[in-house]
């Protein structure tokens, strides 16, 4: 990628390692903190420098993201070259090279999803065209695998299968590195020979009516919720003022204080509401169904429902829990890992042959696939997207029942 690097001061020879080192240890906070939870003073302490030694490398903040996101996708681009020469061999080939790129930039795709909105506008926009040239990329070789897909088909396995290889940067993984580097193309794999032919009969979904939106009683409270889930989820979390929540409503940002203390409580009351969307989806597929299989189909339907019906109370869930305050965070993630560990727990009573650790992988890659279609205004608009998405995820997870 061509674009604005690191200023290089006259008669300083700056050292290209020492600028790729610096640009990697930032992408990596930028992905476990947020980006604008992070100063250019964490970087150089994570690094054993000085901060203004960090500005003899780059200029400012912008420039860390930038040379993060650009190093994580010329290596895309190099790992779809390899994939494109061995992409005769079937799916695992085209999805192997990838899947280490996943597990050596485990920051790279939160980066590119989450944080490059906060690039100057020309680099965004740059970023945002080479990663589509990336998934054009992809979307060719499987179609070269793959005669029988249409071009929405072609389209949403592409995105799907670069999802699972988010999974690194969404959830820890139990694996080894090499181990997972496998499982993740496994799973990538698995996801690009899917057939969209006859999809399997999947239950319905439980009512996602109300989920989120404001109360029919006209509340104030409520209406404030409302506009913040649509403003963080549109623009992010950081980039949202109080006075920007207060006009969307039609009153100043001091009045929310009447409401709410403080924005924070407003994020931290949305992500608790997800969250308790997402038990409820739990509790009625754990009640509906006996056995195991059942469970998993029930909530992949509730889950890609929840996702898919422009609710915006679900992204904030996905992209901008990273925000809430530290021990809101702990008690998020506390009770996110419990919920997760419950589902991996469930996929081995369903596939006994499968270890928890490889259980974990094909858990949190089936849930990006997820979190990425939420994402794509796109891909919702296709035809019988809930179903398809919903199919492609139980196949997956080898509980679709066309295994």
């Amino acid at each position: 990628m061509s674009g604005a690097g690191p200023a290089t001061p006259k008669g300083r020879d700056i050292s290209p390692r020492r600028d790729a080192q610096i640009a990697q240890v930032a992408g990596e906070l930028f992905q476990k903190r947020g980006y604008a939870n992070v100063a250019v003073r964490d970087v150089a302490a994570a690094v054993g420098v000085t901060a203004p030694a960090v500005y003899r490398h780059f200029p400012g903040k912008q420039a860390l993201l930038l040379a993060a996101v650009e190093s994580g996708l010329t290596l895309v681009d190099e790992a779809l070259a390899q994939a494109r020469a061995g992409s005769a061999a079937g799916a695992l080939s085209l999805m192997t090279p990838l899947s280490r790129v996943a597990v050596e930039r485990r920051d790279l795709w939160l980066l590119v999803r989450r944080e490059a909105r906060h690039l100057a506008d020309d680099d965004a926009r740059r970023v945002r065209g080479v990663f589509s040239a990336l998934v054009a990329r992809m979307r060719a070789l499987i179609a070269e695998q793959r005669a029988d897909l249409s071009r929405d088909d072609g389209a949403l396995l592409s995105h799907a299968a670069l999802a699972t290889l988010e999974a690194p940067s969404q959830y820890p993984q139990r694996q080894a590195r090499a181990a997972l580097a496998r499982s993740l193309a496994d799973a990538g794999a698995r996801v690009a020979a899917f057939s969209f032919g006859a999809l399997p009969a999947l239950p319905s979904p439980a009512s996602q009516e109300g989920i989120g939106r404001a109360a029919s009683d006209g509340s104030r409270a409520e209406a404030i919720l409302a506009a913040a889930a649509r403003l963080f989820a549109e623009r992010g979390y950081p980039e949202v003022s109080l006075d920007d929540i207060g006009a969307a409503v039609g009153i100043s940002g001091p009045s929310i204080y009447h409401h709410f203390s403080s924005k924070s409580l407003i994020l931290a009351r949305l992500t608790q509401r997800a969250f308790e969307s997402i038990e409820l989806n739990r509790t009625h597929a754990l009640r509906r169904h006996g056995d195991p299989g059942s469970v998993l189909r029930q909530f992949v339907v509730d889950q890609v429902a929840l996702a898919l019906t422009g609710n915006p109370l679900y992204r904030v869930f996905t992209d901008e829990s990273i925000h809430l305050e530290h021990g809101q965070r702990q008690r998020f993630l506390t009770a996110q890992r419990s919920l997760f560990d419950h589902w991996v727990s469930i996929l081995v009573r369903a596939r006994p042959a499968l270890t928890p650790a490889a259980a974990y992988v094909q858990v949190s890659s089936g849930l990006c696939v997820v979190n990425d279609m939420a994402r794509s205004r796109r891909l919702k608009a296709q035809d019988q997207i809930h179903a398809r998405v919903a199919a492609l995820v139980c196949h997956h997870l080898g509980v679709g029942g066309d295994d």
